[in-house]
């Protein structure tokens, strides 16, 4: 799968990031759209997604479908219902256009994400952690760091276990443990994260080598 490519209008939004999960860089139109990849990234039960994969018919409108993703065994297309938003003119050629159905698509409100605003900032935040030091955190420190959290462990007590090494890749070897479903951040949900935030190890965690 990979995703349509656009033609930006003067004054439309372009955001770029760099996803973790794909390990590639996408490009996204819409802040809502924005919340809607923290979201797929923070969620460790989703490994596949594409941003901008096909479009849709939406009363007699092509219309670009703004995910598709894979949850458990689930396929999803899930398009971001905003009124008054502006059609995306896609590059000419359509060699790779493909069409879905409107039966396939899950219509999202944007106000639905108000009730995950504070898990999906705290993702905005700890994502860019993922995208510059990851490659520079070693399996070893992974695995002490996921060991150390076998009961419920601040971010500030797994620094001061491992004060020898680079605070920043300590924190940022928490973080990729927290998006590969090894932790769980137990307070997420409820307040941005700080150095008193708490991780434990969820059931289905990896066992890595020395």
């Amino acid at each position: 799968m990979t995703p349509l490519s656009f033609i930006r209008r003067p004054h439309q939004h372009r955001f770029q990031a760099w996803a973790p999960k794909l390990s590639r860089c996408i490009v996204l139109t819409s802040m809502p759209t924005v919340q809607l990849w923290a979201w797929l990234e923070g969620n460790p039960d989703i490994q596949r997604y594409c941003e901008r994969p096909a479009t849709t018919l939406v009363n007699g409108e092509e219309r670009v479908i703004d995910f598709w993703f894979h949850q458990g065994n689930e396929e999803r297309w899930w398009m971001i219902h905003i009124d008054g938003n502006p059609l995306l003119e896609l590059e000419s050629g359509g060699k790779h256009l493909r069409t879905i159905t409107d039966d396939h698509v899950q219509f999202i409100s944007p106000q639905s994400f108000e009730a995950h605003k504070i898990w999906i900032d705290n993702w905005l935040a700890i994502l860019p952690y993922l995208a510059s030091n990851a490659r520079l955190v070693e399996t070893a420190l992974m695995a002490k760091v996921v060991e150390n959290c076998r009961t419920a462990t601040s971010l500030r007590t797994i620094e001061e276990l491992h004060a020898q090494q680079d605070r920043m890749l300590v924190r940022t070897a928490v973080f990729m443990a927290l998006h590969r479903g090894e932790l769980l951040g137990i307070d997420l949900h409820e307040k941005p994260w700080d150095l008193d935030s708490e991780f434990t190890q969820t059931s289905h965690r990896k066992f890595y080598a020395a």
